[in-house]
């Protein structure tokens, strides 16, 4: 059943609705195509088959319908495979972009964020994040948390770290009682000394 929808509300509409008066173009995920048809009382008689080219007139080239190529399927065993091909209708072609193309490295890719860092301040807490590697010892995020809202006097922070040498993934600071817990991830080579 086709239908439209109101790109406003987001409401549906059948076809039939007296909202509408005519319709000048559809498109999908194929084609773009022109109405073809008289819509001098509304959009009662107007047929939705946009297979069929005498109602509607696809616009980009290249995407070809299922009506189209079963025709030229038929064609084909019609005149053989040797036959002369048609000469192609003129195309349409799409406009160049105005937009020149944007060339990113390898590296900078890698990198996402300038200096490998990134920084974003909260209303009394502060989070960082790190590319692996940047740091030595592998801490890839930290979040400081403040007690006062000038972020003068820190409270707690917490770091995460990715492919630490001693396998460390989680510590928090706490500045307030001033202690520290640590988290190590499993290891099969671990040796207590």
């Amino acid at each position: 059943e086709n239908f439209f929808i109101d790109p406003l509300t987001g409401n549906s509409y059948t076809t039939d609705n007296q909202h509408f008066l005519g319709i000048e173009s559809v498109w999908n995920h194929l084609n773009y195509y022109v109405n073809m048809q008289v819509c001098s009382s509304g959009c009662n008689e107007v047929k939705f088959d946009l297979e069929d080219l005498n109602l509607w007139e696809p616009v980009l080239f290249g995407s070809t319908s299922k009506k189209q190529l079963i025709l030229a399927v038929q064609r084909r065993k019609e005149n053989g495979p040797e036959a002369p091909q048609a000469a192609l209708p003129r195309a349409f072609e799409m406009p160049r972009s105005w937009v020149g193309s944007i060339s990113i490295s390898d590296k900078d890719q890698l990198r996402r964020w300038p200096e490998g860092k990134k920084v974003t301040r909260f209303r009394k807490a502060k989070l960082e994040k790190f590319l692996p590697g940047v740091n030595a010892d592998g801490l890839v995020t930290r979040l400081t948390s403040y007690r006062d809202l000038d972020c003068s006097e820190v409270a707690v922070v917490k770091e995460w770290y990715d492919k630490n040498k001693d396998h460390l993934e989680e510590r928090e600071i706490n500045e307030l009682d001033g202690f520290i817990s640590e988290r190590f991830g499993q290891n099969k080579n671990t040796k207590i000394l």
